[in-house]
C-alpha cells in the first residue's frame, strides 16, 4: 500500500511539473500585447536604454542586419530634448510596420508586428527605447506617446539632461562615484584580510 502512495504522490508531482511546462490552464490563449498594468514615467524611464522627446521626420530606413533573417525598417526622428541615453540631434527607431518602411511598392513584402509602436510624420513623441543594432527601438507597451498627451510624464521626469554621456544616462553625481571608490578599497581590505595567512 505505501508503494501505490508513492507512485500516486510521483503522479501528482510529475503531472504538475508537465502542466506548468506546457503553460497549464492558458496554454494555446494567444495574448497579442497585454501591456501588464499600467506604466508611470519612472518604470518606463528605469526600463528604458534611451528617453528623448522628437519629431518623427523620415521613415523607411533599411534594416541594419539583413543577414538576420528578421525584416525590420526604421524610422529617424529630430531630437528635441533627451533625458537618457541619446547624445547627438537625432536617434533612429527600428520596428515592424507600414511607417518603418516607407513608401511600399506593389507586391513588396511587409512584416508587420502588432506590438509596433505606430509614428505620424511630423508628429512629435516622447519616446521611451532599448538599444537595437545601432539605433533604438520601442513598442507599445514601453510607455512611447504623443507629446500631446505625455503631459504628466514629462512633468515626472523633470527638466531635460543638459549633459550625457553616449552610454546613456546623465553622469553620476560626485556623492556616488565617491561610494563607489569607497566601496571597492573596503572590499579589497576585507578580501586582504581574509586571504592573508
Amino acid at each position: 500500500m505505501a508503494l501505490s502512495r508513492k507512485r500516486a504522490r510521483f503522479f501528482i508531482v510529475a503531472l504538475a511539473i508537465t502542466l506548468s511546462l506546457a503553460g497549464g490552464p492558458y496554454a494555446g490563449t494567444a495574448h497579442a500585447c497585454t501591456c501588464d498594468g499600467s506604466s508611470d514615467a519612472s518604470a518606463a524611464y528605469d526600463g528604458a536604454d534611451a528617453v528623448f522627446a522628437g519629431e518623427m521626420v523620415r521613415g523607411g530606413l533599411e534594416d541594419p542586419d539583413l543577414a538576420d533573417g528578421m525584416m525590420v525598417g526604421g524610422v529617424e526622428f529630430r531630437v528635441i530634448d533627451t533625458w537618457k541615453g541619446v547624445s547627438g540631434d537625432s536617434a533612429v527607431l527600428y520596428g515592424q510596420g507600414m511607417v518603418y518602411y516607407g513608401e511600399i511598392e506593389a507586391g513588396e513584402m511587409v512584416t508587420s508586428n502588432s506590438c509596433a509602436y505606430s509614428f505620424q510624420k511630423g508628429e512629435g513623441y516622447l519616446v521611451f527605447a532599448d538599444r537595437y543594432k545601432d539605433g533604438f527601438q520601442t513598442f507599445i507597451c514601453d510607455g512611447t506617446k504623443s507629446l500631446d498627451d505625455a503631459g504628466g510624464d514629462l512633468e515626472a521626469l523633470g527638466p531635460p539632461a543638459s549633459v550625457l554621456p553616449e552610454t546613456g544616462g546623465p553622469p553620476l553625481p560626485f556623492a556616488d562615484v565617491l561610494a563607489a571608490v569607497a566601496v571597492f578599497w573596503i572590499s579589497c581590505a576585507v578580501l586582504y584580510r581574509w586571504v592573508r595567512p
